[in-house]
């Protein structure tokens, strides 16, 4: 315990939950790392509406009638965009099913995709 002669070496630090820890979301690509940053999801404020209310801010002090037209044009711009996000939405689970179809004969022959496959 102290490092004297015939003493173990130290256990290798292993986080307690490895699938929520920052190099596990940033190595899967999935997410970027700073949204697993719990202590703004526990407050309720996210760090993109904070910057987005700073740059209004910013923006009415230097040319307010823009961004009075950006208040009244921001929900008709959401409205444009949601077709966009339900084709997104349709095609991310179009490609999913392929690449489940297409990776089926792998997986039926053990092959498993993911960090969990090396620790086994």
């Amino acid at each position: 315990m102290n490092g004297g002669p015939g003493a173990e070496p130290a256990a290798e630090f292993r986080p307690a939950k490895p699938h929520e820890s920052i190099k596990m979301k940033a190595a899967a690509g999935r997410g970027i790392a700073y949204e697993t940053g719990r202590r703004c999801r526990q407050s309720g404020v996210s760090v993109k509406f904070l910057l987005v209310v700073v740059a209004w801010c910013l923006l009415f002090v230097f040319c307010s009638p823009l961004a009075v037209l950006a208040i009244l044009l921001w929900p008709l711009l959401w409205l444009l965009s949601l077709p966009f996000r339900l084709l997104s939405i349709v095609f991310e689970a179009l490609f999913a099913l392929f690449r489940a179809a297409l990776l089926l004969p792998a997986r039926l022959l053990g092959y498993r995709d993911g960090p969990s496959a090396r620790t086994r």
